[in-house]
């Protein structure tokens, strides 16, 4: 007797797509797929809204930000040059200035600044979670209202 696995036909939508890390794609598994899944199509509605990808990408720019405040800011770098200062004997100065700098955050205002650019890290990724509840929630009313 034949399993499903033998009765399910090789074709090109089972090859891995670049997106998806080396798996085939959600929504390409769903339309070769012999019964309709639950757990396929949340998965293929999640790889596709566009509003997920969105809070998904927001999320990572934020958890990177997080990563970066508070730390001590670029040191800069300032020259100025005094032309026709440069090789003249009359001149008591060396016609050029060099100034390093760097601001310091004072009092702790670094960890105060890292602390709310955490807590806005946190309740971007509480919003990723929603969205992803939400959009599974009616991915699952939907098949469920179809059958």
């Amino acid at each position: 007797m034949e399993t499903q696995a033998e009765r399910k036909p090789a074709i090109a939508a089972d090859a891995p797509h670049p997106g998806t890390g080396g798996r085939p794609s959600a929504l390409d598994t769903l339309r070769s797929a012999s019964v309709l899944d639950p757990d396929l199509l949340e998965r293929a509605v999640l790889e596709r809204n566009p509003s997920f990808a969105a809070a998904r990408a927001a999320f990572r720019e934020s958890s990177a930000r997080a990563d970066r405040t508070g730390a001590l800011m670029n040191p800069m770098v300032e020259g100025m040059v005094a032309p026709r200062a440069l090789g003249e004997d009359g001149i008591e100065a060396p016609g050029y200035i060099v100034d390093f700098s760097m601001g310091l955050p004072l009092f702790g205002a670094g960890n105060l600044e890292r602390d709310v650019v955490r807590a806005e890290a946190r309740a971007m990724g509480e919003d990723l979670r929603a969205t992803q509840l939400d959009l599974r929630r009616e991915a699952r009313r939907l098949y469920y209202g179809f059958f």
